[in-house]
């Protein structure tokens, strides 16, 4: 399958940011967010999705913070630019994006999401949780 095939099948959604002229943003940045849709599809549809184990009926679900930069490098910040946003986990700020998993109570992997750092971490549990069934545990934080 040829890497621009590929976006068919993907959300693009995103790229309508990176049009150029628009922002700022050029085509370098546009080739890059083509890229982290790329490596989200990869991850969540081809590989792990295969990797997947079964629902038990016991979930449990968290997310931790995917540092782009160091919080001194934000302002000068190129790569991921639209993409990656300020968040804020338990300890401290960080510039990236979130990753969200679900795991059973077997520690197997059921489900995976990325998004950006500012994302609050209720809001793609919907789609984290959809197809799983039973008990889910969350932490408050």
């Amino acid at each position: 399958m040829a890497f621009e095939s590929l976006f068919t099948i993907v959300d693009t959604s995103v790229l309508d940011r990176f049009s150029s002229g628009t922002n700022g943003a050029g085509r370098h940045d546009r080739k890059i967010a083509k890229t982290l849709l790329l490596y989200q599809y990869i991850l969540s549809d081809l590989y792990l999705k295969h990797c997947f184990g079964t629902c038990t009926g016991i979930s449990f679900i968290d997310s931790s913070s995917l540092k782009v930069c160091h919080n001194r490098r934000i302002q000068r910040r190129k790569v991921f630019r639209g993409l990656a946003a300020r968040g804020k986990t338990a300890v401290d700020w960080f510039f990236g994006f979130k990753l969200h998993l679900v795991v059973n109570d077997q520690g197997e992997l059921l489900n995976i999401q990325i998004t950006p750092g500012n994302t609050d971490d209720r809001k793609p549990v919907a789609a984290l949780l959809k197809d799983l069934d039973g008990k889910v545990f969350v932490d408050r934080g």
